[in-house]
């Protein structure tokens, strides 16, 4: 099959993720493509050379949406991290502290498609993981951390994480109790980051397993995957 080529004008946020999913994309289907990106700045320079100046914020679920495609952004780009927002009126002030993020993670068979009429919008996922995963994600709390998993995930997750044994719980909804793992972090022996993008596609990395539940046209629905109580984007909440 010959080699596609792909020219991308702007290397900033839209080109980059363009040329980052559309390479994702092309490996999944079994195309070989080649992608330029062609931009004017030199992004190892200091401003304005190499930046906008225009700044900004980037969104907690973007970092871990990104983390899902094994793009993670390093400590020495964040010049720091907002705790919380004030809102002032002319009635007083009102401080809003940033809201604890839980994951929850379940495995299990799912259907992921447009659900509802001639017209639908929109994807969804259902299924029992679903389900379980939202359960799960009720009992995460400052004693259990912000990932908290079931056993066939824990199963599945094999040596390359750490978990912590939370013991039998009862899920609203369930007629049994359900082993539940709290993540306590990866292994210090674990993959080394090229391999952990190639196992990534296989359903085994955690955080990223979710979103290959996402059905881009003509890749059909994955089963038996990771899911979450957010999909197709899972554990944003």
């Amino acid at each position: 099959m010959p080699t596609a080529r792909v020219g991308i004008v702007g290397g900033g946020p839209a080109g980059s993720f363009f040329a980052t999913f559309l390479l994702a994309l092309a490996e999944t289907l079994g195309r070989r493509l080649t992608v330029e990106i062609h931009e004017a700045r030199d992004f190892s320079s200091p401003a304005p050379r190499g930046c906008n100046t225009c700044g900004g914020i980037v969104s907690e679920s973007l970092v871990q949406m990104l983390a899902s495609e094994g793009i993670v952004l390093p400590p020495t780009m964040v010049q720091r991290g907002i705790e919380a927002c004030v809102l002032h009126m002319d009635v007083g002030t009102m401080r809003i502290e940033t809201p604890r993020m839980d994951w929850a993670l379940a495995t299990g068979p799912v259907h992921i498609g447009s659900l509802g009429g001639a017209h639908p919008v929109g994807l969804s996922m259902v299924g029992e993981a679903v389900v379980r995963a939202y359960r799960l994600e009720k009992l995460a709390d400052e004693a259990t951390g912000g990932i908290v998993a079931d056993a066939a995930t824990r199963e599945r997750a094999g040596a390359g994480f750490a978990f912590r044994h939370l013991g039998p719980r009862r899920l609203e909804g369930f007629d049994r109790d359900e082993e539940v793992f709290a993540l306590v972090r990866p292994r210090d022996d674990a993959a080394s980051p090229g391999a952990a993008r190639t196992t990534l596609r296989t359903g085994r990395r955690l955080a990223a397993a979710p979103a290959l539940g996402y059905p881009m046209q003509g890749i059909p629905p994955r089963r038996d995957i990771l899911a979450t109580r957010d999909a197709p984007f899972a554990g944003l909440k």
